[in-house]
């Protein structure tokens, strides 16, 4: 009995190291996007609930004022083309300062833009794990690559702007961070993104140039 209560508690240690061992705390931007993002029961990438193509338009400034503050949220009128955006800045000490805004289109929710001072890809990967996609510029009939637009969740909306050259790293500074209904859901977006840059398989923290390159060798 004595020897059966010793595997006993043998195995609830080792379930417990297995168990923290596998816990990934995240801090500081990544919390950011943690607590935004992945609190609300979203079929796809959102912010504070707020998805498009799915979210009422009409609730996306009293979501955005209750979170942020009155004081913080400010409404853009549409202007000739139906064009329209809810914008906020965070003043939360406790948080790293970032600010974003939901675009929206004739009353339906096309986008939301948000803005971080330094958030980087390991930030967004430590999160959501690593993108899909990488969109290199220019499009596959130009033999040039001038450099890596961004890092696509192409199955969930997420997009992640860059604007640098070929080779990636970690702590790459991601520009601006997009919201867009994910391009499976969005023919019309995906051909023209196609039909502008190369789209590419996520192939890890490597030089993306020399893999076009590598693509046109006969």
């Amino acid at each position: 009995m004595k020897n059966i209560n010793v595997y006993i508690v043998v195995a609830m240690i080792l379930s417990g190291c297995a168990s923290r061992q596998f816990v990934q705390p995240v801090s500081g931007n990544a919390a950011v996007l943690k607590d935004m993002m992945t609190k609300n029961q979203c079929e796809s990438a959102c912010w504070l609930g707020i998805e498009p193509g799915s979210t009422d338009s009409t609730v996306v400034e009293g979501i955005l004022n209750k979170y942020y503050g009155n004081e913080n949220v400010s409404v853009s009128q549409s202007d000739s083309e139906g064009w329209s955006a809810v914008s906020w800045t965070n003043t939360n000490s406790q948080t790293p300062p970032y600010s974003g805004a939901v675009v929206i289109k004739d009353n339906y929710v096309s986008r939301i833009e948000v803005y971080f001072e330094s958030l980087t890809i390991n930030d967004v990967a430590s999160v959501f794990g690593e993108p899909e996609t990488v969109l290199v510029a220019p499009a596959s009939d130009i033999p040039q690559c001038y450099g890596i637009w961004g890092l696509f969740y192409s199955s969930t909306g997420l997009e992640l702007e860059l604007g640098q050259d070929g080779v990636l790293e970690k702590t790459e500074r991601v520009f601006k961070m997009l919201i867009f209904k994910p391009l499976s859901q969005d023919r019309e977006r995906a051909q023209k993104l196609s039909s502008s840059y190369r789209m590419l398989s996520w192939q890890g923290y490597v030089d993306y140039c020399s893999v076009v390159q590598s693509t046109q060798q006969p």
